[in-house]
C-alpha cells in the first residue's frame, strides 16, 4: 500500500469524496503509468448477497480513473477540473473479497492534460479503462469500467 498518497486521498476526501472514506477506498499504486486502488469488502459496502454494493464498485472505478487524471496534472503542475461524463460497466463475477481498480490509461489522460493545457478553458475528453480484479496480479477480470474522462485546465 502507497501510505503518502492514501493520506492524500483521506484528505481530499474529507471534502471532496467523501464517499471514498466511507467505503475505506485506499491507493495501493500510483506511477506515472498506472493507478491501482483497493476497496475492502467490509460491513459499509457488502450487500445482504455477500458481495460489494455497486455503488462501492463504481466508486472504486471512478477514484482509480480520476487518480489517473490527478497523477498527469501533478507532473505537469496544472490546475484541472475533472469529470467523468459516461460510464459504462460489465459485470463478470460477483465481488465476494477486496477488490483493486486498475487504471492503465495515466500516460492517455496525460496527453489529454497537456492538449488542454495548449487550449485553455476548453474541455477535452477521452475514454478510460478500470478493471476491477481480485488481486493486483490476477488476470481473472471481475468487471470492466469504460468512462469518458473530461478534463478542463486552466
Amino acid at each position: 500500500m502507497d501510505i503518502k498518497n492514501t493520506i492524500l486521498l483521506k484528505s481530499i476526501s474529507l471534502f471532496k469524496c467523501p464517499m471514498a472514506l466511507f467505503i475505506g477506498a485506499s491507493i495501493h499504486e500510483l506511477t506515472s503509468k498506472r493507478a491501482v486502488v483497493k476497496v475492502p469488502l467490509g460491513f459499509r459496502n457488502r450487500n445482504p448477497y455477500g458481495s460489494m454494493f455497486l455503488g462501492a464498485l463504481t466508486s472504486g472505478a471512478d477514484i482509480a480513473g480520476s487518480l489517473a487524471a490527478y497523477t498527469a496534472t501533478r507532473e505537469a503542475n496544472i490546475k484541472s477540473s475533472v469529470l467523468f461524463k459516461d460510464m459504462h460497466a460489465q459485470f463478470n463475477k460477483k465481488v465476494l473479497s477486496s477488490a483493486y481498480f486498475v487504471c492503465e490509461d495515466v500516460p492517455k489522460v496525460r496527453g489529454l492534460i497537456e492538449k488542454g493545457a495548449t487550449e485553455l478553458g476548453t474541455p477535452q475528453s477521452c475514454k478510460v479503462t478500470v478493471k476491477c480484479v481480485s488481486n493486483v496480479e490476477s488476470d481473472e477480470i471481475l468487471a470492466i469500467f469504460n468512462m469518458t474522462l473530461s478534463v478542463k485546465v486552466g
